[in-house]
């Protein structure tokens, strides 16, 4: 019943918000006239800008929140740590780079090939910290610590690079500070089905995500393949990051965020109840980060990262108090 009440009452509210993501910016559109396009199309303006921005855009919103939402389920399933999250080790910084160096090499902003060289940069940088840390004696603490270091020199890296293709430095450095401004269906198509269908996979194996958890010893004893699991887990959060970063650019500590947000509704020890829940979290929080950049600041594009910030500070913090 329990479980029941906590979908419920996270169906409303990512429903409420896309009503009125799709309804709230510089020209407000009535939550009665979202509902008449739904149901029939026409060429006034309204239709025009819900075709064309306003749903994809809300659209992308709710995908990319559940895809990073998941990536940060499964590393801490994998690694035991809940400070485990993609940001934190590099991997969304990395992945940026190879989208930034693809395109100041080719002068080309083709998708595949911004795809591709996405997911390497990230593997890279996420066996560099990997490496580092391992060399200096692992520990959660350090790997963090190291990632952070990867992460700053990604970032530098990717400033460096905009300096010498300065014709895309506009749209690139949006994106560098999280911004769903670029979203339109061609992104939608071209990445936001990748996306669904590894989100989905990975909620299928969330179980053998769940049993590692719990220690190689006790996973291999029951029958799991460890390094087969392993391997899929880590290319499909290579996957659902380099997506999620060529449609919004590198946010923060989203994952992190929406995996503690989630453990205020349900155990961890339930694992395909809980990836559901941590993928609806992070689809509202990200929706809700940018409804409130729109309503804050209708005539300007601020980073959508400085609002994660504001709303999940809070949340962390209340999520911390409960732990002590």
């Amino acid at each position: 019943m329990k479980l029941f009440i906590t979908y419920a009452i996270l169906s409303m509210i990512l429903l409420a918000l896309v009503f009125f993501s799709l309804s709230v910016g510089t020209i407000p559109i009535s939550i009665s006239k979202v509902i008449n396009y739904i149901h029939h199309k026409d060429m006034s303006i309204e239709s025009i800008l819900l075709e064309n921005i306003r749903l994809p855009r809300t659209a992308c919103a709710v995908i990319v929140g559940a895809a990073l939402a998941l990536t940060g389920v499964l590393l801490f399933y994998i690694s035991g740590n809940e400070l485990g999250c993609p940001s934190l080790l590099g991997i969304n910084q990395g992945v940026f780079v190879g989208v930034v160096s693809s395109v100041v090499l080719t002068q080309s902003m083709m998708m595949k090939g911004l795809f591709i060289s996405g997911i390497l940069a990230g593997t890279g940088a996420g066996l560099v910290t990997f490496f580092i840390s391992f060399k200096l004696g692992f520990s959660p603490l350090k790997l963090i610590l190291i990632g952070q270091a990867i992460n700053l020199f990604c970032y530098a890296l990717c400033q460096l690079l905009l300096m010498l293709a300065p014709q895309y430095a506009d749209s690139l450095l949006v994106s560098l500070n999280g911004s769903l401004a670029n979203s339109n269906w061609t992104l939608l198509e071209t990445f936001g089905s990748v996306l669904l269908l590894t989100s989905v996979l990975a909620i299928v194996f969330m179980k053998q995500g769940y049993l590692l958890s719990l220690g190689t010893d006790v996973a291999k004893n029951i029958g799991v393949h460890v390094n087969k699991i392993l391997c899929l887990f880590l290319g499909i959060i290579l996957i659902l990051s380099t997506g999620s970063v060529l449609i919004v650019g590198p946010l923060l500590f989203f994952p992190l965020l929406a995996l503690h947000c989630s453990k205020l509704f349900i155990s961890t020890n339930k694992p395909y109840h809980f990836a559901l829940v941590t993928a609806c979290v992070g689809s509202i929080l990200l929706l809700a980060s940018d409804l409130c950049m729109r309503v804050l600041y209708p005539d300007w594009e601020a980073p959508l990262n400085l609002f994660i910030a504001i709303l999940g500070v809070p949340l962390l913090i209340i999520r911390a108090r409960r732990l002590h």
